[in-house]
């Protein structure tokens, strides 16, 4: 299974919510997307299998930060999203959902 298949819900996302552990209620309006994503990741590490903490995480190095990792949060938008899809696709990797 390719690293975009895993993601067919980006990070376990699709359990996630705006609230999820009031991270969101939190952050601050100059926080990036790996900022965030980094305290989720802390903050689900006591809740999710260690392998998927390690598969979550390396997905996050790997192919978020690089391409919107230092997007703020705030502004994440669709055109972020579709742009890290494309640069994956230029590199070769699969893109399928």
């Amino acid at each position: 299974m390719s690293c975009c298949q895993k993601m067919r819900y980006p990070l376990g996302l699709h359990a996630w919510t705006a609230n999820d552990r009031g991270l969101l209620e939190r952050a601050p309006g100059d926080l990036t997307l790996s900022s965030f994503l980094s305290q989720w990741l802390d903050s689900i590490r006591p809740t999710v299998a260690s392998t998927s903490h390690r598969s979550y995480s390396r997905d996050v190095m790997l192919f978020i930060q690089p391409t919107v990792g230092g997007v703020k949060l705030a502004r994440l938008g669709v055109h972020h999203i579709k742009s890290m899809y494309a640069q994956l696709a230029e590199a070769g990797k699969s893109t399928a959902m």
